[in-house]
C-alpha cells in the first residue's frame, strides 16, 4: 500500500490506480482456480502499479514519436487478429491507409 500512498496522483491518477489493482487481484483469482498459484496482496499491489507505470510511459513515447505515416505512393497496412478456442471462432480485421491517412 506505500507505493500507492506515496504516489503523487489527481484524481484520474488514483482511478487508474484503483482499477490496476483490481484487475489485478482478478488476475490473482484466475491464477488461483487455474493453477493453483497464490500470490500476496504487496505482490498484487507492486506488480498492478509497476504494470500501469510501464503502460503510461509506453504511451507518452508513442505520443512522442506522432503516427507514423506512409510516404507518397505507399500505403500502411495494420492487422489484428483474434482466436476464441472455446466458442471455435477466429476474427481478423485489416485497415489500409494511404499517405494521406486516407482508408
Amino acid at each position: 500500500m506505500g507505493q500507492l500512498l506515496g504516489r503523487s496522483e489527481t484524481l484520474l491518477g488514483l482511478l487508474e490506480c484503483v482499477v490496476m489493482i483490481c484487475w489485478g487481484i482478478w488476475k490473482n483469482r484466475n491464477e488461483i482456480r487455474h493453477s493453483g498459484k497464490d500470490r500476496r496482496g504487496t505482490a498484487i499491489v507492486k506488480s498492478s502499479i509497476t504494470l500501469l507505470d510501464e503502460f503510461q510511459a509506453a504511451i507518452v513515447k508513442q505520443m512522442m514519436l506522432g503516427p507514423h505515416k506512409s510516404e507518397v505512393g505507399q500505403y500502411k497496412v495494420n492487422t489484428d487478429g483474434v482466436v476464441f478456442t472455446k466458442r471455435k471462432w477466429v476474427g481478423f480485421g485489416v485497415a489500409v491507409h494511404n499517405s494521406k491517412g486516407e482508408a
